[in-house]
């Protein structure tokens, strides 16, 4: 039974792999128009050379950890042009992580609704940026029906050589190196020379105050990631909170989405500790918050990842890896954090398969406790 559903959901994979790259089709051969400027395929010194005043950031996928991310290209921009406009498109679950951010002049929420996306498009065809940046390699239909409708200057894309609509492209990405060297090569090609690859996040210790947590004398441990196959389930949320305890005199903060508050209260429950506490997190800037001030971060979830590294924090950061796979999501998007240490779930399956984090080795877990307990 279990090998029938495997291929049924194998069977809708390609069918809608398929359907997507048709509809891509299509909306590139209807939407990416050539624009009234000469393409440039090595550009040098954008800022300086066309008169960059105003720059457009996308970021409208909802990744709260990509745009973590993306702070160093504002900082680094704003160091050398402090005077130049940066404006960045998000999705409203994103808002507030960058909310406070010194080095964004305006903020645009995105909405997956095409009245909304012609609505912000207009608004921001008013507004007359002089360079749009998309670091998507893969555009959908209603993100170039957006592009083109935003009518800036110049548009400068990722894989984009066979595109009309983009004047400046970055021709690869090295998928073995940090996404901090494609950022690199960016301001390099904007004519920016960059060292500090930190990232920046701007928030307050009211949970701190409001749980009352001592600075540096807790652990967070996050048990959940974007799938079922990067969260742990109930035992293994046990087990590690266990070996937490029993190497980590300290107490233990779980944190997770609303719908997992039964879950996490029913494991603190068994266990019957009083230094192991839920605390639900309304946004993502109150887990930063406890991220911040917290001795240890425990987490499968990259976006709480990049929250240690914007702090360095010491964290224990876990990655699923396939043994022989072309996916290198764990270089690509690893910590950016000299305080971080890495267990990976390495597993030998096809490329269409998914591995499960629970398959965890426990003795490896228990070995990088005791390094980060050092660090």
């Amino acid at each position: 039974m279990e090998n029938l559903i495997h291929k049924l959901k194998r069977i809708n994979r390609k069918v809608h792999d398929f359907m997507r790259t048709i509809r891509l089709k299509i909306g590139k051969k209807l939407l990416d128009k050539e624009t009234t400027n000469r393409k440039i395929y090595d550009p040098k010194n954008i800022i300086d050379k066309y008169q960059i005043k105003s720059i457009l950031f996308m970021r409208d996928d909802g990744k709260i950890g990509d745009t973590i991310v993306s702070t160093v290209l504002f900082r680094e921009i704003k160091k050398k042009f402090p005077n130049l406009k940066i404006g960045i498109v998000v999705r409203k679950n994103v808002y507030e992580i960058i909310e406070n951010n010194k080095n964004l002049d305006d903020i645009y929420i995105y909405s997956k609704k095409l009245k909304e996306i012609l609505k912000l498009s207009r608004q921001i065809k008013t507004e007359k940026y002089d360079l749009l940046v998309n670091l998507n390699t893969e555009l959908k239909v209603k993100q170039m029906l957006f592009i083109s409708r935003c009518n800036c200057k110049y548009n400068l894309g990722v894989h984009k050589e066979n595109w009309n609509m983009f004047d400046f492209n970055i021709e690869r990405i090295d998928y073995n190196k940090h996404i901090t060297c494609l950022f690199f090569d960016l301001l390099k090609k904007l004519g920016i020379g960059c060292q500090d690859f930190s990232y920046d996040i701007e928030c307050s210790n009211t949970m701190l105050y409001l749980h009352k947590l001592e600075k540096k004398n807790y652990v967070v441990f996050n048990p959940y990631g974007a799938s079922k196959y990067r969260s742990f389930n109930i035992e293994n949320i046990k087990k590690i909170v266990h070996i937490l305890m029993k190497k980590i005199n300290m107490k233990i903060i779980l944190i997770g989405p609303f719908e997992k508050k039964n879950e996490l209260e029913k494991v603190i429950k068994e266990l019957k500790d009083t230094k192991v506490k839920f605390i639900y997190t309304k946004s993502m800037l109150e887990v930063a918050e406890l991220v911040r001030y917290s001795r240890v971060v425990v987490t499968p979830d990259t976006s709480i990842v990049h929250i240690a590294s914007a702090f360095q924090v010491t964290a224990l950061c876990i990655y699923r890896k396939k043994i022989n796979g072309t996916d290198k999501n764990y270089l690509f998007w690893g910590p950016n954090n000299k305080n971080a240490k890495i267990i990976y779930v390495e597993q030998d399956i096809s490329e269409d398969e998914e591995i499960d984090i629970n398959s965890l080795d426990f003795i490896l877990l228990e070995e990088k406790i005791d390094e980060i307990k050092e660090i």
